[in-house]
């Protein structure tokens, strides 16, 4: 909403072209060096909040040129010359040219660069273009002054839905979004010179009808804002950046976050919202979210039964449980086991803490591990058979994922499988002798400076 015409403003308008449309604002700015919209008459108010601001746009084109007027014309020496926009005195004259009525008008070096658009050429905006816009402003006061800033209603009508977190289900967004469209072209049909009272009151009956859109708006969002599932912009812009068209289609559809959407939605509100559900969830198992860890994209758990804290991956866990957060049932249960099989150690410690209570599980049984610091450094470790007294080395993370059962006192893997896991297990065998010779080796040269 414009209420300033400043003097640059006021100079450049006018020697502009287009003024000679607007005879009431010439009038007023002849007598005076700015104008504020306190000095406009109650009956041009209207042009000079909502009609003004594309005047002063046209006038501004109107001048435009090539970088050609970047060189100056003249230079006066010891003597200055104000500009003909700002008044500031100047010793280097350029020169700008109004592209429709051919007037000339002396400005500084400021002044001049706002006037240099090589890309506003180009893109065609000739003489012909900016005359068929001059009369579209015309039209602008018409519209205007019965129905006062309308462009900025339908600005406002278009964009309304975008405004709330909360997605509107196409249900109530499409028609809104349709009628606020037609709106839109009535007003640019008649911009370009349909100049049909149809028109006008057309869009009158369409504008009549907004103040009960609003209002279904307004309830629906106010109903619903605070649903749990509720679909929301925040969900909407982490889908699209995960390039997820079709779950943020079936979002646009609804309104809310179903059993078919569900499992493809861990954005940050979303799980926040709902953390009272996955902790109730958890109720049923020995397990407890202890952290909600965000940067890693998982629930941080931990049970009664073990030091060892691990992590489930949002993803993991919405894919194979997010249903039952509806109250839906899934294809997997959600036992102790599948939590143990989909979960990954946590923490620094964690495998530390891992090793020592494997350790204790394992000694009444045939298999064991030994399992070094600098060995847990490496991702190593090595299962030792009891009955041959030989050792294989694994992965740390394999033998991780094979034991974190054992640890939980879950039944799976049981003593028989996992016995036979270590005793079949391939790869060269170590006495205990040549594992302490390795590892001594190995101490050396982690000890030995880099020269």
């Amino acid at each position: 909403m414009r209420n300033l015409i400043s003097k640059k403003e006021r100079n450049l308008i006018m020697n502009s072209y287009i003024i000679d449309d607007h005879t009431w604002l010439k009038d007023l700015l002849e007598t005076r060096p700015s104008l504020r919209i306190s000095e406009v008459p109650e009956e041009h108010r209207v042009d000079f909040e909502y009609v003004v601001p594309y005047i002063l746009k046209q006038c501004g084109d109107e001048w435009k040129g090539d970088e050609s007027v970047l060189h100056p014309v003249e230079d006066l020496g010891d003597e200055r010359r104000p500009c003909g926009l700002c008044g500031r005195e100047n010793r280097y004259i350029y020169y700008i040219q109004n592209r429709l009525n051919g007037k000339k008008m002396n400005v500084g070096g400021d002044c001049v660069e706002d006037y240099v658009d090589i890309d506003f050429l180009r893109e065609g905006n000739s003489r012909g273009k900016l005359l068929r816009r001059a009369k579209e402003i015309r039209k602008r006061s018409i519209l205007n002054q019965r129905f006062p800033g309308i462009q900025n209603r339908i600005d406002t009508w278009l964009n309304r839905s975008g405004k709330s977190n909360v997605v509107l289900p196409l249900s109530i967004e499409e028609p809104y979004l349709n009628i606020g469209n037609k709106l839109q072209d009535l007003h640019n049909a008649f911009l370009r010179g349909e100049d049909n009272e149809m028109i006008l009151n057309e869009m009158e009956d369409i504008l009549n009808e907004e103040a009960g859109y609003i209002t279904r708006f307004d309830e629906y969002i106010q109903l619903n804002k605070d649903h749990k599932f509720i679909a929301t912009k925040s969900i909407m812009t982490w889908l699209e950046n995960r390039r997820d068209r079709k779950t943020m289609e079936s979002l646009k559809q609804y309104g809310f976050v179903t059993k078919e959407t569900i499992s493809f939605i861990w954005e940050k509100g979303f799980i926040e919202r709902n953390i009272d559900s996955f902790n109730q969830l958890f109720e049923s198992t020995i397990f407890k979210i202890i952290e909600v860890d965000f940067d890693n994209e998982g629930f941080v758990i931990q049970s009664d039964h073990s030091r060892v804290i691990m992590i489930i991956r949002f993803d993991k866990f919405m894919s194979n449980f997010g249903e039952r957060v509806l109250g839906e049932s899934t294809k997997a249960a959600f036992s102790d086991n599948n939590i143990v099989k989909l979960s990954s150690i946590y923490g620094s410690n964690s495998p530390y803490i891992f090793r020592d209570e494997l350790k204790k599980k394992l000694k009444t049984w045939s298999v064991g591990i030994s399992m070094t610091d600098e060995d847990a450094e490496l991702n190593q470790v090595y299962l030792y058979d009891r009955r041959k007294k030989d050792y294989v080395q694994v992965k740390l993370s394999e033998l991780i994922a094979e034991a974190k059962g054992i640890v939980f006192g879950l039944s799976n893997p049981d003593r028989k499988k996992f016995e036979k896991y270590v005793h079949e297990k391939e790869g060269k065998r170590y006495t205990h002798n040549e594992l302490r010779d390795i590892r001594s080796i190995s101490s050396q040269m982690a000890n030995t400076p880099i020269r």
